[in-house]
């Protein structure tokens, strides 16, 4: 026991006392206490109580993406009606392209 003090901090020391003076309490008993036959509140069983947690969350999901749906369509709406002339390569970027593709097809 003495090597384990010279190891440990006093606080550490506390805490250990403290862990081996105070056992844990049994599980089984705190089940027992914890079980719906012993419930004061008399709350419903977990599953009763997050159903309708579950299914607002669900409509609140379907919102949001019905909301993003209709967001992304009419921002393609608006971006169509933008009327942008499609974009013409200028001359240097058609001569690149050439050469580019006269180069694969001697590698061949």
């Amino acid at each position: 026991m003495e090597r384990l003090v010279e190891m440990l901090t006093s606080k550490e020391c506390k805490d250990l006392l403290f862990a081996l003076s105070h056992p844990e309490e049994n599980i089984f008993t705190r089940l027992e206490r914890l079980s719906p036959e012993h419930d004061p509140l008399d709350l419903k069983p977990r599953a009763e109580r997050d159903a309708p947690a579950a299914e607002v969350g669900k409509n609140i999901n379907q919102d949001k993406a019905l909301n993003l749906k209709r967001y992304v369509e009419d921002y393609h709406k608006y971006v169509e009606s933008l009327n942008f002339p499609p974009k013409q390569k200028d001359s240097k970027d058609q001569h690149q392209n050439l050469e580019v593709k006269t180069r694969r097809g001697n590698s061949s």
